[in-house]
């Protein structure tokens, strides 16, 4: 008898979950747009990045490299000076770019600007 009860209980609660998921997966559906983040980004050899050519950006020493892609920490660079720590803070702009969105030559300009930021001579 307990075996089907036990077999009875867990094919409700199989059930259950099953609608649940479903129910849920239907509020999940989120339009993505296909555009890219970043139109255009250009990065020079002492570490200068610039978006649309709007903000410039410093990259910073803490930015890592790996064989998955750059994770990128950027300082903005501005005219006035920033006085506050939490200003210096929403200056920040970190940025994941991954291997394979860049060419060959393109990741290896990013890794030797990122080596020079973290090692300087």
């Amino acid at each position: 008898m307990s075996v089907v009860l036990f077999t009875y209980a867990y094919h409700l609660a199989l059930a259950g979950a099953f609608v649940t998921v479903l129910l849920l997966s239907g509020f999940k559906q989120v339009n993505v747009s296909k555009k890219p983040c970043i139109s255009m980004f250009e990065l020079t050899s002492q570490g200068l990045c610039c978006f649309d050519q709007q903000q410039i950006y410093q990259v910073q020493a803490s930015s890592r490299f790996s064989f998955l892609g750059c994770w990128l920490v950027l300082q903005l660079i501005s005219n006035n000076q920033l006085h506050t720590n939490s200003e210096k803070n929403k200056a920040k702009k970190v940025l994941f770019i991954f291997r394979d969105s860049l060419s060959a030559q393109d990741f290896a300009r990013i890794t030797r600007v990122i080596t020079q930021m973290t090692c300087p001579h």
